[in-house]
């Protein structure tokens, strides 16, 4: 069995906002991540998928201490996840790592590629500055960079070699894990393959474990080994990748699937249509949070919301009629 990497056990998280269009009135609770339990395997990859606004990115950040939970426990490498910048935390940070969503955005302007990939080295002062310039190197071959790149500017390349230049800062220091926010959804569809197969070329040569976050569900077929689905905060539904696809359980599950694009036109799924919008995470409906558009929805669903547990086979569904389309 895979060793774990990382444990999340009932992590969650608030923030006090106001409504939209309301700056004078009393601020309330919004919790954007509400309970999830996590496991993310060693050399292995977590795809967590969900519509906007689903918590998706709030608990990329959670996993890597980037922001404190407002409860739960999280343990990286057997220890606790540190939260005080100590000696301690130092060192656990050189083995925690992000890909964000924007490469333009991630990069400062004013600096070279070469200086931003090379600073964590500069910043936790790793071996002499011959040795910092030889791992340079070394990263630039890896992403498939010229080292003359090392020398221009973020606006002098394309948003591909943007990206590139931002997977080599993340690698550079040998992290254990990488989590990718939206890491390809700003590219173009021909870069976005190059960039997936490269991160996936990278995982199979230095096991790094990456929690691959995207809306793009053939994405995250393609790099992932596990895949969990959020609702409104929760994990609705979590198993193997092709578990999952060949036969998912929750309804909002099967609604994602039927929205992915088959290439073969004589393969012809039914589409699983959605009514209405999402719930506001301030007002979210008391029993399964999903019932508002569940076509499968009972009394039971909107008095009672149901826990994540396993199925005989180990898949794991938050849903008191699991594989149904109707209503009991």
């Amino acid at each position: 069995m895979t060793a774990a990497l990382l444990e999340a056990r009932n992590i969650a998280r608030d923030f006090l906002v106001r409504r939209p269009g309301d700056l004078l009135g009393r601020k309330r609770v919004l919790r954007a991540v509400d309970g999830v339990d996590i496991v993310v395997a060693r050399g292995r990859t977590l795809g967590i998928v969900g519509e906007s606004g689903c918590g998706k990115s709030t608990l990329g950040r959670l996993l890597l201490g980037m922001l404190p939970p407002t409860s739960g426990t999280l343990r990286f490498e057997g220890q606790p996840l540190h939260a005080r910048e100590d000696a301690a935390w130092r060192r656990q940070r050189r083995r925690l790592q992000m890909i964000f969503q924007d490469p333009l955005g991630a990069l400062d302007r004013r600096l070279t590629l070469g200086e931003q990939i090379r600073e964590p080295l500069d910043i936790h002062e790793t071996a002499d500055v011959q040795a910092r310039e030889r791992r340079l190197d070394e990263m630039l071959d890896a992403v498939g960079l010229s080292r003359t790149m090392a020398a221009r500017y973020p606006h002098q390349v394309s948003g591909g070699q943007r990206q590139r230049a931002v997977i080599a800062r993340a690698l550079i220091l040998d992290p254990a894990l990488v989590v990718c926010d939206e890491p390809v959804s700003a590219l173009d569809v021909s870069i976005q393959a190059q960039v997936v197969n490269l991160l996936r070329e990278l995982q199979a040569r230095i096991g790094v474990a990456y929690v691959f976050i995207s809306h793009d569900l053939k994405v995250v077929h393609h790099v992932s080994h596990e895949i969990a689905v959020m609702y409104l905060g929760r994990v609705v539904e979590q198993g193997a990748r092709d578990r999952l696809f060949a036969r998912p359980e929750h309804p909002y599950t099967r609604a994602l699937m039927s929205a992915v694009p088959r290439p073969d036109p004589q393969q012809r799924s039914r589409r699983i249509l959605l009514s209405g919008d999402p719930p506001s995470p301030l007002d979210i409906p008391p029993g399964c949070r999903f019932h508002t558009r569940c076509p499968a929805a009972s009394d039971l669903c909107r008095r009672s919301e149901p826990a994540l547990a396993p199925l005989a086979d180990g898949h794991r569904v938050a849903c008191h009629h699991p594989g149904r389309d109707t209503p009991p």
